[in-house]
């Protein structure tokens, strides 16, 4: 569950991940259902109960980054629905931020 309260920073600048409570091995092929994802950083495949895989990381990722940049979160939904209908179109996605 990759969130930005899940987060460390040294004082030497490297990061750590913390709370691994529902973590799982990539050869256990058990899925996580989409509730353990914290809301605002679960990626599509999530939201429609594709399963978790490494790639859903790099979403989160993506998504914690962007807040860090706009100072909120990017995806604010507050059901699964108007998520889904929150993910922005590519390019204008970028231009947002110039």
């Amino acid at each position: 569950d990759l969130k930005p309260s899940n987060i460390v920073v040294k004082s030497d600048c490297t990061l750590k991940i913390l709370d691994f409570g529902l973590a799982r091995t990539a050869a256990t092929g058990l899925l996580m259902t989409p509730y353990v994802v914290t809301r605002y950083y679960r990626a599509p495949e999530v939201i429609l109960g594709m399963g978790y895989q490494a790639n859903v990381d790099v979403w989160s990722v993506g998504c914690i980054m962007a807040e860090m940049v706009r100072g909120s979160v990017l995806f604010p939904g507050t059901d699964r629905i108007l998520e889904l209908n929150l993910h922005p179109n590519p390019q204008n996605f970028v231009s947002s931020f110039v």
